[in-house]
């Protein structure tokens, strides 16, 4: 149904809601990796522009990754979900329904170290809407947690991307967020690690 309707928002949102209700277990998580592959949700990540339904595929996506593991990275890798993520974050609204789901998709996929998807991610606009919504958002802790475990991915990748992020004022905004959460050690973990990187950096 969803491939005679590739652009019926309304039925990608039913199709999210089915994978989040099957999607219970690594297992399943991997079996609905293998049999459906990455591609209808990183097709609605890209072509789709409603908040509701990119909200509903970046959860789909979020799950299908924090279960599947690195079968499911690759597989959303190889289906151009570095790409497609830009259009979520540019069509998001700043919403961060959409953006705290989307943020975490970002942080599975860069947990791979990949140079090339740095770079995409830096030249899409992606990087620019993730810090501009921890500067909006600094309250909202999933939004924060999500964003700030993929600027510490992208800061370990490589030297272009912790320049990019410097540029971007990524250290000043990183350190208004933590602010807003004092008692949350997971992100002020996250925080270290960003620091951590830097400062390791900048001894070499």
């Amino acid at each position: 149904m969803l491939k005679c309707n590739p652009y019926n928002e309304k039925i990608q949102r039913y199709v999210n809601d089915a994978l989040n209700v099957f999607t219970r277990t690594e297992h399943l998580a991997k079996l609905i990796g293998k049999k459906l592959g990455a591609g209808p949700l990183v097709h609605s990540m890209k072509r789709h522009v409603e908040p509701a339904t990119l909200a509903s595929t970046s959860e789909a996506a979020a799950k299908m990754l924090r279960l599947g593991g690195k079968e499911n990275i690759d597989l959303f890798l190889q289906a151009g979900a570095g790409n497609s993520i830009g259009n979520v974050i540019k069509n998001g609204e700043n919403n961060p329904r959409v953006l705290a789901p989307a943020f975490e998709v970002m942080e599975h996929l860069t947990s791979r170290g990949d140079k090339k998807l740095a770079r995409e991610l830096v030249d899409n606009g992606s990087i620019d809407g993730l810090l501009q919504a921890i500067k909006d958002h600094p309250e909202d802790a999933r939004l924060v947690k999500h964003a700030i475990a993929t600027i510490a991915n992208l800061a370990k990748t490589s030297p272009e991307a912790r320049a990019a992020l410097k540029a971007k004022g990524a250290v000043d905004i990183l350190a208004d967020a933590l602010e807003h959460h004092p008692d949350d050690e997971e992100i002020l973990e996250l925080g270290r690690k960003v620091r951590a990187t830097r400062d390791s950096t900048r001894r070499q």
